[in-house]
């Protein structure tokens, strides 16, 4: 803030006083405000000698001018330097205060407008004269007396004039130092909502991607919201490429002839032996591992999750050889689930084709026969235990077994125990989507037996389970 302290002329005792104000950044105040000028002997601290408050004061393009002591009278001496300071609207003194210059000091000679010239009163020295006379100055000193070529004494002083008119505004002082920092604006309004994240899956012919073909995958962002990924919108790009043929077998080098046995002695035809019982029909063999995921593409932005579902595609106009189906959509109602009417998008990651088969190896000769039996025919299998059940269970018991599962981990007991363990065992587990989970055998005796089931994909749980266990 910038100030220009300027007397006033005449009798009245005010002084007045001009400023500049500008708001933070420098620009000027424009408009109504509240001053409070106060006096000082300090240039800080200190208490003010005089204060006075100027409400409603009109700024303009940052300029102000008021009259000091109109409402609070000028009372002090100035007989030593002062120094202003100004309140803005009650807030904090603005720095640094502002020295009064020589003019307002002028103000204590305002009694030596009743002195004559060459003379005093009589009532500044203590004297009293007589009516008419003052006191003069001669050699030895004061004495009353008329002035010399009076004509007789000085009648009163007549009423004081007008005053005069307001100077002229001074020039800008220089500007005051910045304000305090502002408090901090409001928060702005939340952004537009971000576009959906798409994939997008297409046939890859064979070429330079994938040598025997495959599944191109493509992500980005929904950016003109029509729920299409669009060629410009596609950010990352993968391949699930099909395995390779697999190469021909070499065939097998050909066995070398054995020597011609003796023909035995015929041994007495034994009786004809009882038929053993059929067997029961081995499970269905598991179904080869689910090919690689695609890499997930990047984050999209806030709005819909994009969700893929895979599920086991068996054999048929999809794929010849079975394979994968995936499904891809945008989780709409966000249930973390890609539901029926959510997909948009389905394709097909196909197996490779069976591998041709590898040249026959030329058969061996016959061997030698061996001795006749001693009668009795085929007795069968000695011990067979089987059965199918929930995967899902923590426990089960079955007919000639039991089940116990801790995690991923089975293990079967057997009512009746082997009398070796080198009987053979087959197991099938599939998932709820049918596809077949790996096998691992953990361990085998002839009370029992335990092993541990493969991967379940996150939108897949535990299905049914078969085992055959036969000697």
């Amino acid at each position: 803030m910038g100030t220009v302290p300027i007397a006033s002329a005449g009798i009245p005792a005010t002084i007045a006083y001009q400023g500049h104000l500008t708001q933070t950044g420098g620009s000027p105040l424009t408009g109504t405000t509240t001053l409070q000028i106060s006096l000082y002997t300090t240039a800080s601290g200190g208490t003010a000698l005089w204060s006075e408050t100027h409400t409603n004061t009109n700024v303009s393009n940052g300029v102000f001018a008021v009259p000091l002591g109109s409402i609070t009278p000028l009372t002090l001496p100035f007989d030593t330097p002062y120094y202003l300071g100004v309140t803005v609207n009650g807030g904090t003194e603005l720095l640094p205060r502002q020295p009064l210059t020589s003019a307002p000091y002028a103000l204590n000679a305002l009694s030596a407008n009743t002195v004559m010239d060459g003379a005093i009163t009589a009532s500044k020295l203590g004297e009293n004269c007589a009516a008419g006379e003052t006191l003069l100055r001669n050699v030895s000193g004061w004495a009353c007396g008329l002035v010399p070529g009076t004509p007789g004494a000085t009648g009163p002083a007549g009423p004081a004039g007008p005053a005069g008119a307001q100077g002229a505004v001074g020039a800008t002082g220089p500007a005051g130092p910045a304000g305090a920092q502002g408090a901090t604006g409001p928060a702005g309004s939340s952004g537009a909502a971000g576009a959906n994240a798409l994939v997008q899956l297409t046939t890859e012919p064979v070429g330079i991607h994938c040598a025997v073909g495959g599944t191109k995958v493509e992500a980005g962002s929904d950016a003109d919201g029509n729920n299409t990924l669009d060629v410009d919108e596609v950010t990352v790009t993968r391949y699930v490429c099909n395995g390779a043929q697999g190469p021909v077998g070499t065939a097998g080098p050909a066995g070398a002839i054995g020597p011609q046995g003796p023909t035995g002695a015929t041994g007495a035809a034994g009786p004809a032996g009882a038929a053993g019982s059929v067997g029961p029909a081995g499970p269905q063999g598991p179904i080869g591992a689910t090919g690689l995921a695609g890499p997930i593409g990047p984050a999209g932005n806030a709005g819909s999750n994009a969700l893929l579902k895979i599920s086991t595609e068996v054999a048929g106009a999809n794929c010849a050889t079975g394979g994968v189906k995936v499904d891809a959509g945008n989780d709409s109602n966000a249930n973390a689930t890609l539901d029926a009417a959510e997909v948009v998008t389905t394709r097909y990651v196909c197996n490779g084709v069976q591998g041709i088969q590898g040249v026959q190896g030329a058969t061996g000769p016959m061997g030698p026969a061996g001795p006749a039996g001693s009668g009795g025919g085929t007795t069968g299998l000695t011990t067979v235990v089987h059965g199918c059940f929930d995967g899902s269970l923590t426990s089960v018991n079955g007919t000639g077994y039991t089940v116990s599962r801790n995690g991923s981990n089975y293990t079967i007991g057997f009512t009746n125990a082997f009398n070796s363990t080198n009987y053979s065992l087959l197991v099938d587990a599939r998932t709820s989507t049918g596809r077949s989970r790996a096998i691992t055998s953990t361990g085998k005796t002839t009370n029992g037996t335990t092993w541990s089931a493969g991967w379940l994909d996150t939108i897949e749980t535990q299905g049914s389970m078969c085992f055959v266990a036969a000697l």
